[in-house]
């Protein structure tokens, strides 16, 4: 359904905001980035998982022109709180220490979150859709307790024959 460039989870301050990424390079035609979340909307329904996408464009310009496209397919979407989306720029600039993905660089895009202003920082994206539930905390047992999993067989998949090679030269004779 969907072909992310990335996942990721992020944890800060007791915050926690899992996404799909996708890393444009400015050679796709916006049209296409933005007819994908078409894919992520039809990925949340099939799973009943919610999982922002994150668009990091190469500037600012193509950031706006970009926001543009997003939001409108967005307001095409049956579902739009399916798929809640932010665009970040790479050439935005801040603090040296804090000039990466985390910091305070991203910005939904209109019909995907409440009316906020400014840019968020990764971990605040987390409250921007109240909607999108963080995934449970993984319980640690002692490994004193811990239960052994019980074992799931599976069979081997059916081994593809081998391909014919590939010669320029005819078997037997020469060239």
């Amino acid at each position: 359904m969907v072909r992310p460039d990335a996942y990721g989870r992020w944890r800060e301050d007791g915050n926690e905001v899992e996404f799909f990424f996708e890393f444009d390079f400015g050679t796709e035609d916006l049209t296409k980035l933005a007819s994908k979340l078409y894919g992520y909307q039809k990925l949340a329904a099939a799973t009943g998982i919610t999982t922002p996408v994150l668009v990091w464009l190469t500037s600012n310009r193509r950031e706006t022109t970009a926001r543009r496209a997003l939001a409108d397919t967005v307001s095409q979407l049956d579902r739009p709180a399916l798929v809640p989306v932010a665009t970040s720029a790479a050439d935005l600039l801040g603090d040296s220490d804090e000039n990466g993905p985390a910091a305070a660089r991203w910005l939904p895009v209109a019909g995907t979150s409440p009316q906020r202003t400014g840019r968020l920082r990764l971990a605040e994206l987390a409250r921007c859709w109240p909607h999108v539930k963080a995934p449970p905390p993984k319980q640690s047992t002692p490994p004193a307790q811990a239960q052994p999993a019980a074992r799931t067989e599976l069979a081997a998949p059916n081994p593809l024959p081998p391909l014919p090679p590939t010669s320029r030269f005819r078997s037997g004779g020469r060239p």
